[in-house]
């Protein structure tokens, strides 16, 4: 899970659960619950001469209280042991807290030891795997089973065109805006990129912080700057220079770097936006003092509840286009961070397969509706309780294609250079043309 979810989970996922309804698993509260039995092959109907079949699998979904998504795997796995007597699933759950789950699947599928089936984050993390041949190809396996799937989203769980593994859940990012604001000082909301810091100009004139935004833990900055190079240079480039085929040293990186520093001169963010948590950040916004914030649907239970000043005063909008933009293609931020794969190994491929798109259409469905995050299939006559994710989900399915966070693609140490150059153009401590070439040469070590 990505790195973000742990501080947001532990001040958000309370509430999120209280808000939408959630119901926790039953089960122990530690960090691993081992050989969780779903399904007992001594419950299968002693008429039924059908062979019962075991699949082992694993996930880094522990505890409901941490990790949502818990709620949602334990409904779809019971789901399954209704409607798969003879398919038995052993479970096992590790908490993603402290990267505990990524260390152990990283050392199970380097030891040849990984389940079945098993939760994989996308990009960087999967791709050494993937060429290693430690994930099955699953092409031939989902023919015909994923009609109902988003456009785009299957690019999450691809190498090189081919399928290692099947989405179940998505988050999209935008820029979260106080209406009361917007409407009471009579700014209308912007669609270009220059419109946002002439927006951001006026907001700061009347003393409202326009853009609530804490960096202490460095990945909310790009949040903001990846979908200006999106915005920028298009998909297919920003792909392309973080896998070293383009190159960052360009016009529009430059360009990209520009818009952000704009905003910084311009005094768009919180104050002390360097010492403070994202936490931070989204409680000015929430307490109504901000007039935008910049979040994703993996937080927005942030801004809904009784108690919130801001609830059911909050319009989410697409993040900016440049003014003389005439793409088509409609690239938007985030999408699915993770996907179920499947061993090489596993004896039983095809039922493996069956599974990770059965608890896939299970969890996206789940999660939806409880305000867990946005679904990866069609979701018809599907409803929410939230007014935000239904305006998230309305966006999303405009989209063409999605783009995670570049830490998903980039190696870490690559990240974190990334992470300290992007929070440069925050603080306005560094210049276009010298963020474009270091970050060239930090992904070129």
């Amino acid at each position: 899970m990505r790195k973000r979810f742990v501080s947001m989970f532990l001040t958000v996922s309370m509430l999120s659960l209280m808000i939408f309804g959630c119901s926790s698993p039953s089960g122990t509260n530690g960090t691993d619950t081992t050989d969780t039995n779903v399904s007992d092959s001594s419950d299968a109907d002693a008429s039924d001469s059908a062979e019962t079949i075991t699949l082992t699998y694993w996930d880094g979904w522990a505890d409901a209280d941490t990790e949502p998504t818990a709620a949602a795997v334990t409904y779809a796995l019971a789901e399954w042991e209704k409607e798969h007597p003879n398919i038995r699933i052993v479970a096992d759950h590790t908490t993603s807290t402290s990267d505990g789950y990524k260390t152990k699947i990283k050392t199970a599928l380097s030891a040849d030891e990984a389940p079945d089936v098993f939760l994989m984050d996308k990009g960087s993390f999967a791709q050494p795997y993937i060429d290693a041949g430690k994930l099955l190809e699953l092409d031939s396996y989902l023919d015909g089973k994923l009609d109902g799937m988003k456009e785009g989203v299957m690019e999450t769980a691809s190498s090189n065109g081919k399928i290692y593994g099947v989405p179940f859940n998505m988050h999209v990012n935008g820029i979260y805006c106080n209406t009361e604001l917007f409407e009471n000082n009579q700014i209308s909301y912007p669609t270009t990129w220059e419109e946002l810091v002439d927006v951001c100009r006026q907001f700061r004139q009347l003393g409202i912080t326009p853009i609530a935004m804490g960096n202490k833990e460095l990945w909310q900055a790009i949040q903001l700057f990846e979908p200006m190079m999106l915005s920028e240079a298009g998909y297919d480039y920003c792909l392309g220079a973080i896998n070293r085929e383009e190159s960052f040293d360009s016009e529009a990186t430059v360009k990209a770097a520009g818009i952000m520093l704009e905003l910084a001169k311009a005094d768009a963010f919180s104050k002390g936006v360097a010492g403070l948590t994202f936490t931070e950040g989204a409680a000015e916004f929430a307490q109504g003092t901000a007039a935008m914030a910049i979040c994703g649907t993996w937080g927005l239970a942030t801004f809904e509840g009784d108690s919130v000043a801001v609830d059911g005063k909050v319009k989410i909008i697409p993040f900016p286009r440049t003014a003389d933009s005439t793409g088509t293609e409609n690239v938007l931020q985030a999408g699915p961070y993770e996907y179920f794969a499947v061993n090489p190994s596993c004896e039983h491929p095809q039922e493996a397969a069956e599974f990770i798109v059965f608890i896939s259409q299970k969890i996206s469905a789940y999660c939806f509706e409880n305000g867990l995050g946005l679904p990866v299939w069609d979701m018809q006559g599907a409803q929410t309780n939230s007014a935000l994710f239904q305006q998230a989900l309305d966006e999303a399915a405009t989209a063409t294609r999605f783009m995670s966070g570049w830490d998903f693609y980039f190696d870490s140490d690559v990240t974190v250079d990334y992470m300290n150059l992007v929070s440069e153009l925050l603080l306005d401590q560094t210049t276009p043309e010298e963020f474009a070439a270091q970050l060239q040469q930090a992904n070129s070590k």
